[in-house]
């Protein structure tokens, strides 16, 4: 095996304060929501992501994607969420084999709730801390790293290091 490609004292300089502050802030978002509105920042991302879908549903497999989890856990994170009421699941129309989820009006109310809050608060915890210059010089290597993650294989196992 050959000798690991250290991380020199610049790449360490952004990688630790990006790793540290990503998990304040998605930390501070999961508390705030769960005290507030009895849903986990993940569970907000879903609803989220079906409030923006056409018709407010998504496939399982599109939505897994959308928040970078697995199909089977996102299957386990939509049984609770439908026994909740606030998503339910539906064969597709086209082949009747696959299944949709699809948003419910509670979950649409949970959200619309949350969401003011919770974007009050990412506005405070992130938003405010930047200027917009450096929001928008941010913007572009974000960019490219969501495009450079999506093109890597889904398993970790099978990135060559």
């Amino acid at each position: 095996m050959s000798e690991p490609r250290w991380l020199d004292q610049q790449e360490m300089a952004t990688w630790l304060p990006y790793v540290k502050n990503a998990a304040r802030v998605l930390a501070v978002l999961d508390r705030d929501l769960r005290r507030r509105h009895g849903i986990s920042g993940s569970d907000y991302e879903v609803l989220h992501h079906l409030s923006e879908a056409p018709a407010e549903h998504l496939r399982i497999g599109d939505l897994a994607q959308l928040v970078a989890d697995s199909n089977s856990r996102m299957s386990h994170r939509i049984d609770r969420l439908a026994g909740r009421g606030l998503v339910a699941r539906h064969a597709t129309a086209d082949d009747g084999r696959g299944r949709v989820i699809q948003l419910t009006a509670e979950g649409r109310q949970v959200l619309e709730r949350a969401a003011p809050e919770h974007v009050a608060l990412v506005r405070r915890l992130f938003v405010d801390a930047l200027t917009p210059d450096e929001l928008v010089a941010l913007a572009g290597p974000l960019a490219r790293l969501s495009r450079h993650l999506d093109a890597l294989p889904d398993a970790a196992d099978d990135v060559p290091c």
